[in-house]
């Protein structure tokens, strides 16, 4: 038995193909696409299957002693001095 899929975002041409294979005596069927996915760039982007609870991360960074961002910022743009 030979396949052929179709796909397509036009729903009336769909089931126009769909009555066409009816006539024609072919067997159809048709499915929704679950797009539970995105691809942008290259990249799978996948659905959240729920929403962000920011407050489920209070207390996570508590115990990790990290510094104040004033401080990590002097420290990246300090010049190191030559040793010649």
């Amino acid at each position: 038995m030979q396949t052929l899929i179709l796909k397509s975002d036009n729903k009336k041409a769909l089931n126009a193909i769909k009555n066409l294979a009816k006539v024609l005596d072919i067997e159809s069927s048709m499915k929704k696409n679950d797009n539970s996915f995105e691809i942008i760039k290259g990249v799978k982007i996948i659905k959240a299957k729920r929403k962000f609870n920011v407050s489920e991360l209070a207390g996570s960074l508590t115990d990790l002693n990290l510094e104040d961002a004033s401080i990590l910022r002097k420290k990246a743009w300090t010049r190191k001095k030559a040793m010649f």
